[in-house]
């Protein structure tokens, strides 16, 4: 089994409400500020390239080159991995 399929649903959505957030949880700033705006934010080199499908640690939509919406931003691996 796959480690992703082991993970429920609500552990899955708490970091990504973090970032929702702009890093803020219960009240506390958890991320640094900013850090949200910088993993959504296409990555200056991948945006020279002409490819501006990453951001900081985060693949980004900005080319909306997947069916979800332009402004969404996600965890990939590139890799097949166990």
């Amino acid at each position: 089994m796959r480690w992703w399929a082991r993970l429920t649903t609500r552990p899955g959505l708490r970091p990504s409400n973090l970032y929702l957030q702009e890093g803020v949880g219960q009240g506390e700033q958890i991320l640094p500020e900013g850090f949200a705006a910088f993993v959504r934010t296409p990555a200056p080199a991948w945006e020279a390239g002409g490819r501006p499908i990453h951001g900081g640690f985060f693949w980004i939509n900005s080319t909306g080159g997947f069916p979800i919406p332009n402004d969404a931003y996600f965890l990939a691996s590139d890799r097949n991995r166990e």
